[in-house]
C-alpha cells in the first residue's frame, strides 16, 4: 500500500473510532479522499509511465541480443558475410637487401567459427545452436 493510501485509511479510522457519538466531518473526509485519490491516480500514472518504459527497454535489449545471437550463429548469412574478411600480415622471409617479406593470410572460415563460438561463450549465449 501507498503512503497515500495509509494514511487516508488511518484518517477515516481516527474518525470513526475516536468519538462514535461525535459527528463525522463528512465534506473535510470526501476533500481527503479526493486528494488522497488523486494523489494515487499520479503514482499510478508514474508506475504506469516508467513500466512502459522499463517494457520498451527490455523489447530494444531483447531485439539486440536476437541480433548479436544471429551474428554470431555460423550459418550461411554469417559465412557469406564472414568468410575472407579476416586477414593478416606474416612475415615468410626476407629479401635480397634484408628487408622482411609479408603474406596477407586470410582466416580461414572453420578459425572463424570457431572465434564465434568463443564469443558466444564468453558473452554466456547459451542454447544458441540455431536457435535465435
Amino acid at each position: 500500500m501507498t503512503d497515500t493510501y495509509t494514511a487516508l485509511v488511518k484518517r477515516l479510522g481516527t474518525v470513526a473510532y475516536s468519538d462514535p457519538h461525535a459527528p463525522i466531518p463528512h465534506d473535510e473526509l470526501m476533500t481527503e479522499a479526493a486528494e488522497a485519490i488523486t494523489a494515487l491516480q499520479g503514482q499510478l500514472a508514474d508506475t504506469k509511465t516508467k513500466l512502459f518504459a522499463t517494457a520498451e527497454a527490455a523489447a530494444t535489449h531483447l531485439k539486440q541480443l536476437a541480433e548479436a545471437r544471429k551474428a554470431l550463429t555460423p550459418n550461411d548469412r554469417t559465412k557469406c558475410a564472414y568468410i575472407g574478411a579476416f586477414k593478416f600480415d606474416q612475415q615468410t622471409g626476407w629479401d635480397e637487401d634484408g628487408l622482411e617479406i609479408y603474406q596477407t593470410i586470410t582466416v580461414p572460415w572453420p578459425t572463424t567459427t570457431e572465434i564465434m563460438a568463443a564469443i558466444r561463450t564468453c558473452a554466456g549465449l547459451k542454447g544458441w545452436r540455431g536457435r535465435l
